[in-house]
């Protein structure tokens, strides 16, 4: 394993679900992280990574099985997500633009752009870890069930079903947001962080699946079918040309 790519896991290892892993778990997530590291060494080790192998681990998986579930979801479900520049992930962010503005009602893109913030930044965490970050872990495991059934789809509609069920509404009290009229409309501004709009966001739907996990994943499963992979692979294609073409 590379240096670089063992480093990063060793700082990553004692972050990860500090209160479930214990020192066995850790060993092993270790030893899998290195593993996956090793096999792809143009790759190396990604942040996110030891979120989505530590859930393997605290379902009970022996370590070539957490390996081949790594594989599986990283890249069968979300190609490239995790290369050293994010090619995949920021591919994929671009062809989530175009089915938020096919699927979403108008007045969710209003709300969307009031908040001011990158859709690519609102949805990284998701995208990167697949909810195995700060979910609880069984609704983790529900949404893998349904993501390792329907691949990339799922990846895609679980994110639209968290921006139509959680984005914070204008109306919504928030003791660190200040509503003020900038040009003739409404905006947000978020005092002194930045990063609020995110958080405000996580933090509702960290509420919502855990509080009503059925919901969220019965409108996971009616959007599946309005973005088919036949589709995503089309808008791949042409984002990716016309990135190719802009250099």
């Amino acid at each position: 394993v590379a240096e670089e790519a063992a480093s990063q896991i060793e700082g990553d290892i004692l972050r990860t679900r500090p209160q479930l892993l214990g020192p066995l778990e850790r060993s092993a997530l270790r030893r899998v992280l290195r593993a996956y590291a090793a096999a792809n060494p143009a790759v190396g080790y990604c942040q996110g990574m030891n979120n989505i192998a530590a859930v393997f681990i605290l379902l009970g998986f022996d370590e070539a099985t957490a390996l081949q579930g790594c594989y599986t979801l990283m890249q069968g479900c979300c190609p490239g997500y995790h290369d050293r520049d994010l090619a995949g992930f920021r591919l994929d962010a671009a062809v989530l633009e175009v089915f938020v503005q096919r699927l979403l009602p108008k007045e969710m893109l209003r709300r969307l752009d009031d908040l001011e913030v990158p859709l690519e930044v609102l949805i990284s965490e998701h995208f990167l870890t697949l909810a195995s970050h700060s979910w609880p872990l069984a609704a983790t495991a529900r949404l893998w069930d349904v993501i390792l059934q329907e691949g990339s789809p799922a990846v895609f509609a679980s994110v639209l079903a968290l921006l139509k069920l959680y984005l914070p509404g204008e109306n919504e009290e928030n003791e660190n947001c200040q509503k003020v009229s900038k040009g003739g409309k409404c905006q947000v501004n978020w005092a002194d962080d930045e990063e609020e709009p995110i958080n405000a966001f996580r933090a509702r739907a960290l509420q919502g699946v855990t509080s009503d996990f059925d919901s969220f994943i019965a409108e996971v499963r009616r959007l599946i079918p309005l973005m088919p992979q036949s589709e995503i692979s089309k808008l791949r294609f042409e984002v990716a040309g016309r990135r190719k073409a802009a250099h």
